[in-house]
């Protein structure tokens, strides 16, 4: 199973790409076709997706640690 795909759209891997890269969202739209502001969402709704799984993960983990 490829997880990554779950998480994130290829959209907001590559959006996070571009802005791990420097870019600012206004260059990233100018590259892909879309207004700044659709960036930020792009951005935004991916660092959610992130963020959520983050705290699952912990969750998992401090069940882990009851059951040790």
């Amino acid at each position: 199973m490829d997880y990554l795909n779950d998480l994130l759209t290829d959209r907001q891997k590559e959006v996070l790409k571009y802005r791990k890269d420097g870019l600012t969202q206004q260059q990233i739209g100018d590259i892909i076709g879309t207004s700044k502001a659709n960036i930020c969402m792009i951005q935004r709704n991916a660092m959610e997706n992130i963020i959520r799984a983050q705290r699952c993960l912990e969750w998992v983990k401090q069940l882990e640690a009851q059951t040790d």
